[in-house]
């Protein structure tokens, strides 16, 4: 970000105190129409942009709380508290806010997140967008956030002294504006497919590519060395004009130039922001371009750490193209049907991996328990040496017993797991088109649940809108699967028909071997106990507690499998897959 400016734009002034609570005309009263025109514009451009979400299906009309909003005291006197400007004010007056209802599930652009000036949090933390927690990067007076970063990702920062926005990011150096930095801008996003952070790198057409960490680190360095000569440029020269010392000065009055000189130097430190002069551009052209941007694709709903992998850029970028997005003719409805199939796909194909995931896993586990407790027998060893009573050598046979213990359970564990992954790690179409069925009749199953614990409104209507289109993905997920492989029973089936049941089998499968595996622990340990000579209470104490710890596992794990046992016998009695599992994990 480039160095602060030397004057500031002077703030309007507050009233200093009211006897009666303020009100949103006092307190913007010193505004022109000019300065309310811009405002207005700003608030215009960013309601374009959630309704343009909203055309993409991100959210939905109804989500959006239009200004002008009638602002409670309570918050006005917040504003008040914190000095905001008279301009701040009345644009969070008359932005466009998401329902409380589902502000916090959305992402932003560039993976940031909505925000809402009505809400005490969200006005507070606009103080200070980047959480940078120092005073010299908090938002002046007449500064705000028009979005949150979100996970260290970007926020629209807006200056109503300059009628400019910037786009920053927490991990980014300088502003990511694609039309403002262009090619070579370099910063950090959550990906969310790869589950991880990644570096990121500017492109010329606005668009970005993920770069190595070595690249990113090149790139931040190669801006750090600009940045320098650039300081540098500007401080040549200062003086060179002027003769070193002037033979009239008097010794006394340099001495005074040059506490004034460090006068000046504190005051400007005191005044010291790194916003004062931030790289933006006119307010209007960055939100146009934001709107720009979304009906190009070079953004997309989601990319955040509230969309979720449902909104995955890599499958719902091609779902828009082939449903005419942006043009009139955007079919939004079967887009989505389309995107629920597509994630529902996803989840299957994770799920038909996770035997070999689990077979990877296990054997990664095993290796590196046996390489730990080559060195942990060693450590034993000396201290078994260096024991003076017999309770202390006995308390560290235990750690042995219990490390002997656990390195058996993992090589159980890659055994169950070779055993459980099968032969061929490509699963067959078929296989992978009937599990896509189950999950989805599994999903609107729980959707119909939802829907009849709530009451009339806005929770209600989305929910019963997730359920039209769920239903119409898993009518067409049948049509496909019965017109390639006719014969197979699971295309008959109802919606949900074998939800609750295949939610029970697949608890009792995850809960028995962790039933056994206490079991097994327990046994050896009363064994253990039981061969204990006189003198070793320390290591029988200790011993005696996990002990205690196992037998509560197992008294859990029981109930948990004695609830799944007692659905799956009301399932059969109902002759449907209807029954309540409501309390079997309690």
């Amino acid at each position: 970000m480039a160095s602060p400016t030397q004057s500031q734009p002077e703030s309007h002034s507050q009233p200093e105190s009211q006897s009666e609570p303020p009100t949103l005309t006092a307190l913007t009263a010193s505004l022109t129409p000019s300065q309310k025109s811009q405002l207005d514009e700003v608030a215009t451009l960013m309601l374009e942009i959630y309704q343009t979400l909203a055309r993409m299906r991100y959210i939905h009309t109804s989500d959006i709380d239009l200004g002008p909003h009638d602002l409670p005291a309570s918050i006005l006197s917040l504003y008040t508290a914190l000095h905001l400007d008279p301009r701040i004010i009345y644009l969070y007056s008359v932005l466009p806010y998401l329902h409380p209802r589902v502000i916090r599930d959305v992402d932003f652009i560039g993976g940031g997140e909505c925000v809402d000036f009505r809400d005490k949090d969200d006005v507070e933390q606009g103080r200070d967008p980047m959480y940078a927690d120092e005073d010299i990067e908090r938002m002046r007076d007449w500064q705000t956030p028009l979005s949150g970063i979100g996970n260290h990702c970007e926020a629209l920062i807006y200056d109503a002294e300059r009628h400019e926005v910037g786009i920053f990011g927490q991990m980014s150096i300088g502003n990511v504006d694609r039309n403002r930095s262009g090619a070579g801008w370099v910063g950090s996003r959550w990906d969310e497919g790869l589950g991880r952070e990644v570096k990121i790198r500017g492109l010329v057409d606005g668009g970005e590519e993920v770069i190595s960490e070595e690249e990113y680190e090149r790139a931040l360095a190669e801006m750090e060395r600009a940045e320098r000569e650039e300081e540098g440029e500007e401080g040549e020269g200062e003086g060179e004009d002027e003769e070193e010392g002037e033979e009239g000065d008097e010794d006394g009055e340099m001495e005074d130039e040059e506490d004034e000189d460090e006068e000046d130097e504190d005051t400007e430190m005191e005044d010291e922001n790194v916003w004062d002069d931030m790289d933006a551009r006119p307010a209007p052209d960055v939100l146009k371009d934001v709107i720009r941007w979304y009906r190009e694709l070079k953004e997309m709903p989601g990319g955040g750490e509230h969309g979720g992998a449902e909104w995955d850029h890599d499958f719902i970028k091609p779902l828009y193209q082939k449903h005419g997005w942006p043009g009139e003719d955007f079919d939004g409805e079967a887009f989505l049907v389309d995107k629920t199939r597509a994630y529902a796909a996803q989840c299957v194909r994770e799920e038909a991996e996770k035997p070999f995931t689990d077979l990877r896993n296990a054997q990664a586990s095993l290796k590196y328990a046996e390489e730990k407790e080559v060195a942990d027998a060693e450590e034993r060893k000396r201290r078994l040496e260096a024991a003076k009573t017999v309770d202390e050598e006995w308390t560290i046979r235990w750690e042995g017993y219990l490390a002997k213990f656990w390195l058996e359970q993992q090589r159980r564990k890659v055994q169950e797991a070779e055993k459980a992954a099968p032969s061929d790690e490509t699963p067959r179409p078929d296989d992978l088109a009937e599990r896509e069925l189950l999950h989805l009749g599994s999903c609107l199953w729980s959707l119909k649940r939802r829907a009849a614990e709530l009451a009339p409104g806005k929770e209600l209507e989305s929910v019963e809108r997730d359920m039209t289109i769920t239903q119409k993905a898993y009518a067409a997920c049948q049509e496909h699967g019965r017109s390639l492989w006719p014969e197979m029973p699971c295309w008959s089936l109802k919606p949900g028909e074998t939800a609750n049941q295949l939610f029970l089998e697949g608890l009792i499968a995850w809960r028995t071997p962790s039933l056994e595996t206490c079991k097994r622990e327990a046994d050896r340990i009363r064994r253990w106990v039981e061969e204990l000579p006189p003198g070793t209470d320390g290591a029988r104490k200790v011993a005696e507690e996990r002990l205690k710890t196992v037998e509560e596992n197992i008294e859990f794990h029981s109930g948990v499998l004695q609830n799944c046992a007692a659905g799956l016998e009301e399932i059969k009695k109902d002759g449907n897959g209807d029954a309540d599992n409501g309390d079997a994990e309690s």
